[in-house]
């Protein structure tokens, strides 16, 4: 671990801008949203400045008449994914004077001392830029989903329960609960939208971690999430699972090096060739990690990268905050 270093900012305000992503769902039905307004209730207003953005992914959106003070809604006429939503509150929090950015999925479950004890955490570090986001740790069911290290910069694997720290090595979280620093993620130019849904978290930790910054690990904040890539039967469909093949093999041909690619291939071919027969996952799915095991096997790296990217170009170019890389 690092050395902390903060300072005593407890008669300063942390300003906060939380964005939740809606998609099919009102946000009266949001549990994020819900958790998060008692939150809100259980920290002193003298401490935190909270306003609260509901970008909604959904075509042509929902009425949001009678929104709480502090809330704004927003809508697009298609899914422009999480990183439009993330990047549009970044052109707000630039504006009007927000230093950090919560991400919220409209489906995670904060605890109601999450914002009191983020305030605290991001008042230690207000003056401390090096540090670029505060991650809570996140589970499923008991089973833990955020935040991991990754061991000699290819394999990721998980703190233990309850850890807090700032780690050395390369660490990455999941969007949902992660509070960034407004000028941390102006400094990586926000999120890429080739990333629209799944690796974006991936690829904007490693761009923070490039940057030479770091992440603070905040284990005494547990948060519940549902992932649902572990009911795969249920609630993937096959272009989002497809979705994932394709953004985690251009992630990690684009960041990590040879170990990490040899480790990403084992691991697809025990999911072809074992665990979706265990888990008895449609045929579908095998078919489609058996012809991305196949992409990994026979392309090269750089025949995978151009292929992705011409992919990724008809929703890079609609995207209001195009990126290239």
């Amino acid at each position: 671990m690092l050395e902390e270093k903060c300072t005593d900012q407890s008669a300063e305000i942390v300003k906060l801008l939380a964005v939740i992503v809606l998609y099919k769902l009102e946000s009266s039905e949001s549990v994020a949203f819900k958790t998060l307004q008692s939150a809100a209730c259980k920290v002193s207003r003298d401490k935190l400045r909270l306003e609260i953005l509901l970008y909604d992914n959904t075509p042509g959106g929902h009425c949001a008449d009678n929104l709480p003070e502090g809330v704004r809604y927003e809508s697009t006429l298609q899914n422009n994914g999480l990183p439009a939503a993330c990047n549009r509150a970044l052109e707000i929090a630039e504006a009007e004077g927000f230093d950090w950015i919560l991400t919220l999925d409209q489906d995670t479950t904060l605890p109601e001392h999450f914002l009191s004890r983020l305030s605290e955490i991001a008042g230690r570090f207000s003056l401390n830029n090096s540090i670029a986001a505060v991650v809570p740790q996140i589970t499923d069911n008991g089973k833990m989903l955020s935040p991991a290290w990754w061991l000699l910069d290819s394999i990721p694997r998980y703190f233990p329960p309850r850890f807090t720290g700032i780690p050395k090595y390369f660490s990455s979280a999941i969007n949902s609960a992660s509070t960034v620093r407004v000028s941390s993620l102006r400094a990586i130019g926000g999120y890429n939208p080739r990333f629209w849904l799944d690796y974006s978290d991936a690829y904007l930790y490693r761009q923070l971690y490039r940057h030479g910054m770091h992440i603070y690990v905040a284990g005494d904040i547990q948060v519940e999430h549902q992932l649902s890539v572990f009911d795969m039967n249920h609630r993937v469909t096959l272009d989002r699972y497809r979705n994932i093949l394709d953004a985690g093999c251009a992630f990690w041909d684009l960041e990590l090096g040879m170990l990490a690619g040899l480790d990403f291939t084992a691991r697809l071919a025990y999911r072809t060739f074992y665990k979706h027969w265990k888990h008895g996952h449609n045929a579908a799915f095998r078919r489609a990690s058996w012809e991305m095991l196949k992409k990994r096997i026979f392309q090269s790296k750089k025949r995978r990268i151009e292929d992705w990217k011409r992919e990724t170009e008809g929703r890079l170019s609609a995207s209001p905050y195009r990126q290239d890389s």
